[in-house]
């Protein structure tokens, strides 16, 4: 069993998702479904969410303080598509909620949903959320994807955040 099949299905779009874009949690979290093109398969990454001690959710710019636009998989883009069928939506509502349909608060998805499907798939306990960022990462290195396209697609703020991080991944000349 995998994580995404692993975890509350309301949540299993959301995991690959996680893992074919590359966004952050908070990116994912603050997510607009006017921002999701499905048409031409691209989502802007123009926002994010954290939780802050004792102001609760907070939204501003992503990490980089740079929007960005980051492709699709077809499969992706269908089952997006089915992810958003059959609720009322509008530009400004959320693609990812929480299980009550409000802001997807991610500390509590992590400790409720994430770990638990953790187990439940057999994935070593040390696996995080994060990590399905990483494997975006490698999933493009082994395409074959160029440094600066990887930069691009996960939001880092330079080449050498993408090589530092990623580096040892890149084949060999």
């Amino acid at each position: 069993e995998d994580l995404a099949e692993a975890i509350d299905p309301r949540f299993s779009t959301l995991i690959r998702f996680a893992a074919y874009t590359g966004l952050r949690a908070g990116e994912i979290g603050a997510l607009r479904v006017g921002r999701v093109d499905l048409l031409r398969g691209r989502v802007l990454v123009a926002e994010s969410v954290t939780e802050v001690d004792r102001l609760g959710l907070v939204f501003g710019e992503p990490k980089t303080y740079q929007r960005r636009s980051v492709t699709l998989p077809p499969f992706l883009r269908d089952e997006l598509r089915v992810h958003l069928d059959g609720r009322e939506v509008g530009p400004d509502s959320f693609v990812f909620t929480g299980p009550n349909g409000g802001v997807l608060n991610h500390k509590a998805f992590y400790r409720t949903y994430f770990k638990p499907a953790v187990r439940r798939a057999g994935i070593p306990p040390a696996m995080r959320f994060h990590d399905l960022r990483h494997t975006c990462a490698s999933l493009c290195i082994a395409l074959g994807a160029h440094p600066k396209a990887i930069q691009e697609r996960l939001g880092h703020s330079s080449i050498t955040v993408t090589l530092d991080r990623y580096g040892h991944l890149f084949p060999k000349l």
